[in-house]
């Protein structure tokens, strides 16, 4: 087994090298019979590895790695925590996994814009290496297909997600999306037409069935709603109470007079205020009205030069926009 590895040195620094023995290659390094680069900066830790099929990929691996930034190395180092404890098989076109935390077997074939992955069984995993195999990706196609991208300038190039939980199958994979995404009932339909995607049904049934019944739960709630008429937030205020007053507060020249103070019609129109902001006491509108009659300062000569803004707060009201 080929293994392409970043190591952490003691200054912070990372070094990306490969080998067909991780363990001892390790010890090499810190004895300082590893790398030049690594020498001076010992003691170094294990931060990343990648298990390669063979010494033509780790090459080819390591020289991607060391083209990466420091942040992208990084990113590599925290994304591929998990995947470092994985079982990695790997060929021309397609590579395998096994997760021991899950126990699943899973697959990609292909790359670039065409691209798949599978569900596969540990039977499949087992003998995908083997020599005597002639055509692993074959043997992968037996498995459970979970996701699909083709571009293969046939025609325009598609993506169809079989089975929705393809990335929690494989969070290893590095999904690629060609085209459009086909729609959920399209989907459906492809798999109950093709004999390939019987092992897919199961799951797409039940998850339709459960989108219907979600359906049908949101329309029975709507209609329910409907029924029982609009709530107490939605039903539309009534300011008639208040808006009463406008015709008399536009015309009426004797709300105020120096011997008899405030008409009747001010203190029933502050009542009738008073209420309102009681019943809505987060309606701007009526607690800007009521800040006019509020101030310490505020004279008939104050209240009625707020006049004209009072009326235009009540004509809001009256018209719905209180």
């Amino acid at each position: 087994m080929n293994y392409v590895y970043l190591l952490r040195c003691s200054d912070g620094t990372l070094y990306c090298g490969w080998t067909t023995d991780l363990d001892a290659r390790l010890k090499a390094h810190n004895s300082g019979r590893g790398a030049k680069y690594t020498r001076s900066r010992l003691p170094v830790e294990l931060a990343y590895y990648e298990r390669c099929e063979d010494r033509h990929e780790a090459l080819s691996r390591e020289w991607q790695i060391k083209r990466l930034t420091r942040e992208e190395k990084l990113a590599l180092i925290r994304d591929g925590k998990k995947e470092t404890r994985m079982i990695f098989k790997s060929g021309m076109g397609w590579r395998c996994c096994y997760d021991p935390e899950t126990g699943l077997y899973t697959a990609e074939l292909g790359g670039g814009p065409n691209h798949s992955l599978y569900e596969i069984t540990k039977e499949i995993f087992d003998r995908v290496d083997d020599p005597n195999v002639e055509w692993p990706s074959r043997l992968i196609c037996q498995g459970r297909q979970l996701y699909m991208a083709v571009d293969d300038r046939c025609g325009p190039p598609y993506t169809v997600i079989l089975d929705t939980d393809y990335q929690k199958l494989c969070p290893w994979a590095k999904t690629r999306v060609s085209g459009k995404v086909w729609d959920e009932d399209m989907t459906d339909a492809a798999v109950e037409v093709f004999a390939s995607e019987a092992k897919n049904r199961p799951q797409r049934r039940a998850k339709k069935a459960a989108r219907e019944k979600q359906k049908a739960e949101e329309a029975a709630a709507q209609a329910k709603r409907e029924a029982a008429g609009p709530s107490a937030e939605e039903m539309p205020r009534d300011y008639s109470r208040l808006t009463r007053f406008l015709p008399v507060l536009e015309t009426d020249e004797t709300l105020y007079d120096e011997e008899n103070g405030y008409s009747d019609v001010i203190f029933r129109f502050m009542e009738e205020l008073e209420l309102a902001c009681e019943q809505e006491p987060e309606n701007e509108g009526l607690r800007e009205m009521k800040r006019i009659f509020d101030q310490e300062e505020s004279s008939p000569g104050t209240i009625f030069r707020h006049l004209p803004e009072l009326l235009r707060g009540l004509k809001a009201l009256e018209a719905g926009r209180g």
